[in-house]
């Protein structure tokens, strides 16, 4: 396939491994050469690929409540002009998306049909973003992840790992839930669907379900730390963005493209640690 990605963070440092591996003919646009908010840039970015995916976004969560124009900048009138290119080159978009578009006040698993309401500016100008695509006429899928890490970048594991190295106890939030998932497997996850030209909203996420706390736990115990790991509210970690409580995806419906079984948390968690 002739595969353009936007974006060499976490997620685009694995799919560009992913999609070498698997022989693909890539070209990878990325900051600050790269800028997704440019109508000619996009153009440029789009015109020799059959399959463009879009790893490139306004992701610090935090910042996003004071920077909201920034955050739809990137997160929704960029991607509304890349789907509307998209759309009239006939070419295959994979856009990826968030959790972070729930509330999290379910208390059962995330279907692709829920109702999605964001709770901070973040999850919002990602929201928008989707629905710019799906008010298109752009072949496009929108993957929805969660929970990620990866060896490109900072991360939960990175952090957790980091603190319980140099301290003797931590205290993390027992009150939040979700599908710990390692990049490699996203990025695995997106080179299948766009071999299959697959569309419409899809979920993605390890098999498994944990809180923050027992996924610290087990990172802690891993790596043989010494570490005591203490629960908490998340009341305690004051931050100017809500967070869903519940992140948990339903994925059966990606599960009906791929005929390998995902990977439990746990299995991820594992493989991961050990690669690195």
């Amino acid at each position: 396939m002739k595969i353009a990605i936007l974006g060499a963070g976490m997620l685009g440092t694995d799919l560009i491994n992913t999609c070498q591996q698997a022989d693909d003919e890539i070209q990878v646009f990325k900051r600050p050469e790269f800028d997704i908010c440019k109508q000619s840039e996009l153009e440029t970015a789009i015109e020799n690929c059959e399959v463009l995916v879009n790893c490139s976004a306004y992701t610090q969560v935090d910042k996003a409540e004071e920077e909201s124009e920034i955050a739809f900048e990137v997160n929704e009138h960029a991607v509304r002009n890349m789907a509307e290119i998209c759309a009239q080159k006939n070419i295959y978009l994979i856009h990826i998306s968030t959790d972070f578009v729930f509330n999290g006040e379910k208390t059962g698993p995330y279907t692709e049909l829920d109702a999605a309401e964001a709770i901070n500016v973040y999850g919002a100008s990602k929201l928008a973003g989707e629905n710019a695509i799906l008010a298109s006429d752009a072949e496009a899928a929108i993957l929805r992840v969660q929970w990620s890490y990866g060896k490109a970048a900072d991360n939960f594991v990175s952090k957790i790992t980091e603190l319980a190295s140099s301290r003797d106890e931590i205290s993390v939030v027992n009150d939040q839930f979700g599908c710990p998932t390692a990049t490699t497997e996203i990025a695995r996850a997106i080179r299948l669907l766009a071999s299959k030209r697959a569309t419409g909203i899809i979920h993605y996420a390890a098999e498994g379900s944990v809180s923050r706390y027992e996924f610290a736990k087990e990172i802690v115990e891993i790596l043989n730390l010494g570490c005591t790991v203490l629960p908490c509210d998340s009341s305690k970690f004051l931050a100017p963005a809500k967070r869903p409580a519940n992140s948990v995806f339903d994925c059966s419906l990606y599960d009906t493209y791929d005929s390998a079984k995902r990977k439990h948390w746990k299995t991820m968690l594992s493989d991961y640690l050990e690669s690195i």
